[in-house]
């Protein structure tokens, strides 16, 4: 599968909450295609966030969790104490073919919930409120925005929105000036504060305000990716699949995985 590593890069280690940003694709698989997926695979002190541009994926995991999203849709899961999942685009999309297009973010958890009971919340398309502003509408994918407000749960205060942004248009979003914020374009280009934003490039914004404005100067309705969120004032060690605040938790992260404590995926 084609994939963007966005985050870590040489130019930034972390956007303190958000730990990882993977972008997916476009890729298009012909009829028939086999499995894009990663096999299963173990997490421990962070949650992970997918969103779908478009294709169709399913999830599993060591607690019996179960979901499938297809284009629009969110599967969010808490890994905390650790969990096996395994997600990847379902038989039916690769049987029939498709554009698979997509996000994977991790986000980092307080230490106080890295202990908690892994969770799994997938959120359909259509369960996803929307803010129409003018031909324009910002799709509250975490957190809230005006009227709108996300039911995926969050241990620290943030949001991700989804800003699809019309031709020869422009939008303000206002953020918390205590908030660490980015943006994504992940085909395209954009006006931001003055700034231009090339295809696949990510913005990351200094604390001088508290409004973000994006212009689209093209005849094309255009997608951005806008994240925020509050530091979370704790040492973060992001090793392989684990998340923790010391080397000596992340050794543990391991040997309780090998040891078989976070469980198998057997159905």
């Amino acid at each position: 599968m084609k994939v963007r590593r966005v985050i870590p890069s040489h130019e930034v280690n972390d956007v303190n909450p958000f730990v990882f940003l993977d972008h997916m694709g476009p890729i298009v698989h012909k009829p028939g295609s086999k499995s894009g997926g990663t096999g299963a695979h173990p997490h421990k002190g962070f949650c992970t966030f997918t969103y779908l541009l478009s294709g169709e994926v399913e999830h599993k995991d060591s607690r019996k969790h179960h979901g499938i999203v297809g284009a629009g849709g969110v599967q969010w899961m808490m890994a905390a104490s650790g969990i096996v999942h395994d997600e990847k685009p379902t038989l039916a999309y690769l049987e029939k073919g498709g554009l698979l297009h997509g996000f994977q973010l991790w986000i980092n958890l307080p230490a106080k919930f890295k202990k908690e009971e892994p969770q799994y919340f997938p959120l359909q398309s259509k369960d996803i409120q929307e803010v129409k502003m003018g031909e324009s509408k910002v799709r509250v994918l975490i957190g809230s925005f005006k009227e709108a407000t996300s039911p995926i749960p969050v241990f620290s205060p943030m949001f991700v929105y989804h800003i699809q942004l019309a031709g020869n248009s422009e939008i303000s979003i206002p953020i918390d000036e205590a908030f660490n914020v980015f943006a994504y374009i992940p085909v395209g280009e954009t006006v931001s504060n003055t700034e231009k934003l090339a295809d696949a490039e990510l913005a990351l914004f200094g604390k001088e305000g508290d409004t973000i404005h994006f212009k689209n100067e093209t005849e094309s309705n255009i997608d951005i990716m806008l994240f925020g969120g509050e530091p979370i004032p704790e040492p973060i060690i992001a090793h392989g699949p684990f998340v923790m605040n010391s080397e000596v938790e992340i050794k543990l992260a391991y040997h309780e995985y090998n040891s078989g404590k976070y469980g198998i995926i057997d159905f």
